[in-house]
């Protein structure tokens, strides 16, 4: 990049940069119903994107259909340095879907499986990991030494970036996020948490007490529209999960101190919709001489998935090692 004088004695220093286009990556994210994919290049931009549905949930069934996606993206980039795939679950290291519940599966060898067909270097990893690694390399994070990450969707997913390196053990992928008690006087989840994150700020959550609030079955995208439009059942479930959001944004600056929260995920619109309810909710659990959060959210589509899927893949390539 040329020489740089920085006013020191001594020779100026020659700052390095990569080549974006010298290599391409794949990332995929799967879900129980579909498979989405993209192409990347060295800095993750998406250079092109695909999705298909899923024949069934059968793992052999599923690989089959990963290789064929593989081959539709290598149509694309034939020169493809690697794949990464992210999914909601816990993942081993060798790449063992050890338990997804979207998926219902359990200790199902995927990085062998996908290996096996593609001939692709591979590499499987829970999806909110490789998200919140998204943002860490080439995101809203990048150059923090401290961040958090908050995924809003059909769970509800959290990552955190302590010291420039991930948080991470052999619980990661369970959810415990979505454990986190936010109403004491909101609906059970399966677990039996009477209002945690996962009862009141999931897409299914939400969508289930809105239909009930109007009599008739909404998707996500309904209910929230019926919000912004004033429908006060509507509101009052939106505005009730947006006090949630906050409350949980402000549990975690006040135990982990993050320079920013990034929100992302397919439900991230929550944060717009129910924004005066979500700074209710912080301002409720947040000291008053508290710095106010700096708070970042994402487009919350299923691009971004992917090209987290694809960061772990540049990642293994650049460091060498697996996460």
């Amino acid at each position: 990049m040329g020489e740089y004088q920085d006013g020191r004695a001594g020779r100026p220093s020659r700052p390095l940069d990569i080549k974006p286009d010298s290599r391409h990556f794949l990332g995929m994210k799967l879900t129980g119903e579909n498979l989405q994919g993209v192409v990347t290049d060295l800095r993750a931009a998406v250079l092109y994107s695909i999705s298909r549905s899923l024949p069934s949930r059968a793992p052999d069934d599923v690989a089959d259909a990963i290789a064929i996606l593989v081959s539709d993206l290598l149509e694309v980039a034939p020169d493809a340095t690697a794949l990464g795939i992210g999914l909601g679950g816990r993942i081993a290291e060798d790449g063992t879907v050890c338990s997804a519940p979207f998926l219902d599966w359990t200790d199902v060898p995927l990085r062998a499986m996908v290996e096996s067909r593609c001939n692709l270097p591979t590499v499987v990893q829970n999806d909110v990991i490789a998200f919140t690694e998204a943002e860490h390399w080439f995101g809203a994070g990048r150059g923090l030494e401290r961040f958090a990450v908050v995924t809003l969707g059909a769970g509800t997913g959290y990552g955190l970036v302590e010291h420039d390196a991930i948080v991470s053990n052999d619980d990661a992928g369970i959810g415990l996020v979505g454990h986190w008690p936010l109403d004491p006087l909101g609906p059970l989840c399966p677990a039996g948490h009477r209002g945690c994150a996962h009862s009141v700020l999931t897409q299914p959550a939400i969508t289930a007490a809105v239909s009930s609030g109007v009599g008739r079955k909404v998707d996500y995208a309904e209910a929230l529209s019926l919000a912004e439009a004033g429908d006060p059942a509507a509101r009052r479930v939106v505005d009730d999960a947006g006090l949630g959001l906050g409350r949980l944004l402000a549990a975690i600056a006040n135990l982990t101190m993050p320079q920013r929260i990034v929100l992302g995920g397919e439900g991230v619109q929550l944060f717009d919709v129910a924004s005066d309810a979500v700074l209710e909710g912080i301002r409720r659990d947040r000291d008053p001489r508290a710095a106010d959060l700096d708070i970042v959210t994402t487009p919350g589509d299923d691009v971004e998935w992917c090209r987290g899927a694809a960061v772990i893949a540049i990642q293994t390539y650049v460091l060498g090692t697996a996460i």
